[in-house]
């Protein structure tokens, strides 16, 4: 049995979704991909969120020099199974300042 907090979970979490939820969101990735249109010379593509690297996988066959971000070394390996050839980068994209604002203006009004 797993401790919480242990690395064992992070992977076993990841494996779960790459499993269960993972599938079910690459029906859009053609979509997607479609909406981006066909590469550029020399274009890149960042897949921010990468998780197991579907969209990367896709974005790659199709051409594009993919970067594919994730907080998640967990993540970040199956996106390397699953798309070998992507660059690969731990971190992930800061809040945006829209976000905050939404908070501090739902608290002053609550507090009003």
């Amino acid at each position: 049995m797993a401790v919480a907090g242990r690395p064992e979970d992070v992977w076993s979490a990841a494996a779960a979704y790459e499993e269960s939820f993972a599938p079910l969101c690459a029906g859009a990735v053609p979509a997607l991909l479609d909406a981006a249109g066909a590469p550029a010379s020399g274009a890149s593509l960042l897949d921010a969120g990468t998780g197991p690297g579907t969209v990367a996988a896709a974005a790659l066959a199709r051409g594009w020099a993919v970067t594919a971000l994730d907080p998640s070394p967990a993540m970040l390996a199956r996106a390397a199974r699953n798309a070998p050839g992507v660059a690969l980068v731990e971190g992930a994209l800061p809040p945006t300042c829209r976000c905050r604002t939404r908070r501090s203006t739902r608290q002053s009004r609550t507090s009003s």
